[in-house]
């Protein structure tokens, strides 16, 4: 079985959308949104990056 890496760079790539929208996006503390968005974001993209990669090992069986 091999590793894919889509859920890595799904969780980098996410987090640092989330951390720029949460920086840029509020005029509120822009730190603690961009820490929380940002955290999100890597869940999300973990998330989505593990499906792929799970659907990807599927259709190459």
């Amino acid at each position: 079985m091999t590793v894919g890496l889509r859920w890595l760079i799904g969780m980098l790539s996410f987090s640092a959308l989330g951390a720029t929208w949460g920086f840029l996006g509020n005029s509120y503390e822009p730190g603690d949104s961009a820490i929380g968005t940002g955290l999100m974001g890597a869940a999300l993209g973990f998330v989505l990056g593990a499906v792929s990669d799970a659907v990807g090992y599927a259709r190459s069986r």
